[in-house]
């Protein structure tokens, strides 16, 4: 990579474009059912960007929502995870709300962790009959849904001790079950009008996805197919009684070949995933909340518009590991002004205010 930010690609300029995305943490909405009823939502985006939720329904009855067809009622999550009934029920402010759940049914499911997460194997994966408990089990599950869907990460930890009023260390940065049964708490709150519900589309719920994010991420990919290549190596060496060297041990070609695919294939003139065939309008619309941040005027032509943008000019991505989007909290009421001559906005739109948690 130049000065540019450009990147020479066998003797070929390309640019990575960074991308928008949906910053991991916790989002409360909610929807309309078919009677005028809302049905309120809780949305939580690991930093994989696999999503789970938990969902109040008409009945006041709480589920976790495993896939889209496919939910099970939080007790079972929350067993799964590690807690007995009286621990759920001693962290939760409204247990009364969970009384509905604890029938004989639902009480021989939770007997257990194992038939917790029995249950909740079945419920994920579609599975009918009476299984058996085995380890082998317990790991598939973990590595399909725990650990991609329950990674926050460090900004999804700062989001969800921010909005669930936690001091939970950063550096813990997997889904708790006090994670959960608080979610469910804010979620009995909003069906009885406590809280405020999230806009999702607003910045501070967003964050950039650097280049170096993206580098780092092929970096990943490429140290399976270095593991496969190092494995044969060793293979080969103890059975024809070869000495190993750190020179013919480990490889370049699983890296390089990674970078180039990356760099040539790599769909990144995209945002999130979205092509131009399939954004809509609403997609290319100029948010309110984007004032001052990202221009409106400069966006590439063609099925592209909208889709890819560029910053404003006194917006700045922060310099921390979070990469999120602020601008400067006064206007410059003459273009020649001196910078400690800057008049102070005293309107009262939130884009004008400076704090990331605010904006």
């Amino acid at each position: 990579m130049n000065s540019l930010g450009t990147s020479i690609v066998n003797g070929i300029y390309r640019i990575v474009i960074s991308q928008l995305l949906q910053s991991p943490g916790i989002y409360y909405r909610s929807e309309l059912y078919h009677n005028e009823i809302s049905i309120y939502t809780d949305t939580i985006i690991s930093d994989w960007g696999e999503r789970s939720e938990l969902e109040i329904d008409r009945k006041a009855k709480i589920w976790a929502r495993v896939s889209r067809k496919q939910k099970l009622s939080i007790l079972v999550l929350s067993s799964a995870m590690g807690l007995s009934l009286r621990e759920i029920l001693q962290n939760v402010y409204y247990p009364e709300i969970f009384w509905p759940f604890l029938n004989d049914k639902e009480r021989k499911k939770i007997r257990s962790k194992e038939n917790s997460i029995l249950e909740f194997y079945q419920q994920f994966a579609c599975v009918g009959g009476d299984l058996v408990f085995f380890e082998s089990l317990c790991k598939e599950l973990q590595k399909k849904f725990f650990q991609q869907r329950c990674e926050l990460g460090r900004i999804g930890r700062q989001n969800m001790n921010r909005k669930l009023h936690f001091d939970i260390p950063q550096n813990n940065t997997f889904l708790l079950p006090r994670d959960i049964l608080a979610a469910a708490d804010h979620l009995i709150g909003l069906k009885f009008g406590m809280g405020a519900l999230d806009d999702i589309n607003h910045l501070k719920n967003k964050r950039i996805r650097s280049v170096v994010d993206l580098l780092q991420d092929q970096f990943g990919l490429a140290l399976v197919p270095l593991e496969n290549v190092v494995r044969g190596t060793i293979c080969g060496a103890i059975q024809y009684k070869l000495i190993l060297t750190p020179q013919n041990l480990v490889t370049s070609p699983p890296l390089t070949t990674t970078y180039e695919s990356f760099f040539g294939l790599h769909p990144l003139s995209q945002v999130l995933g979205l092509t131009g065939r399939t954004a809509s309008f609403r997609i290319r619309d100029i948010y309110p909340r984007q004032y001052g941040r990202i221009c409106p005027i400069d966006t590439s032509e063609g099925i592209n518009v909208g889709l890819i943008g560029c910053l404003s000019i006194h917006a700045r991505i922060g310099s921390d590991e979070y990469y999120m989007v602020a601008t400067r909290n006064s206007l410059a009421l003459n273009q020649n002004i001196q910078e400690e001559q800057v008049v102070q906005a005293r309107y009262r739109q939130e884009f004008f205010l400076h704090s990331f948690y605010r904006t």
